[in-house]
């Protein structure tokens, strides 16, 4: 009867699911997320991945439960968040969804050192000043190794914060290395993945006194 085949086609209604990814999840070129989920009903029709109702990609129904699973990446996407919905239509027409938030952000960090400039000859406890910022700040590492370019030695972790900063203090020059070229090195990664990096090549003489 009618009553029977929509009885059975209404279990679209809650047998859609991802996997992965979780809520909130951030993506971008540098780090897609994996997408995964079922669609599973006995009269299953069909099946698709959208983004905010715009159909992205459409998932093989060969039996159930249809399997979706992709790299996604945001590319086609603006920055901003978005819903990612799986979709489910049976063969009487029921459609139902299930549905995650993703986060798209293409847009790198600001890494910048204003002070000291490049080619300053320093001494100790010089206040290292930058800017690191970002609207989804992961992390920023400040470095200083020996050398610059190609003679660039290991670089030892001088400062480093969770929290954006803008032209203010990332700290301060301790524990220098052996006079001669160094490298001050400021690398910013947002919870995208994006990261930025830049670097300052200094001279050292442990004899300034500042």
């Amino acid at each position: 009867s009618t009553q029977g085949v929509s009885s059975a086609a209404s279990d679209v209604y809650k047998r859609q699911s991802f996997s992965s990814p979780a809520p909130g999840t951030f993506v971008s070129r540098v780090r897609p997320a994996d997408v995964a989920g079922l669609v599973a009903d006995h009269n299953l029709a069909s099946a698709q991945l959208m983004i905010n109702g715009h159909a992205v990609q459409a998932v093989p129904v060969v039996s159930s439960p249809a399997a979706l699973s992709l790299a996604f990446d945001g590319a086609a996407l603006q920055d901003g968040r978005y819903s990612m919905q799986l979709v489910g239509t049976d063969k009487a027409g029921n459609v139902g969804q299930a549905t995650v938030s993703i986060n798209v952000d293409q847009t790198p960090p600001v890494a910048q050192i204003t002070a000291p400039v490049a080619h300053a000859a320093i001494g100790t406890m010089v206040p290292v000043v930058g800017t690191a910022s970002d609207e989804h700040m992961d992390s920023w590492t400040l470095e200083l190794g020996s050398g610059v370019g190609e003679t660039l030695d290991a670089l030892t972790v001088i400062g480093r914060g969770t929290a954006n900063v803008v032209n203010g203090e990332l700290a301060r020059l301790v524990g220098l290395p052996p006079d001669g070229p160094a490298t001050l090195r400021l690398t910013v990664l947002d919870k995208a993945g994006n990261a930025s990096r830049f670097d300052v090549p200094l001279q050292i003489l442990s004899l300034i006194h500042i």
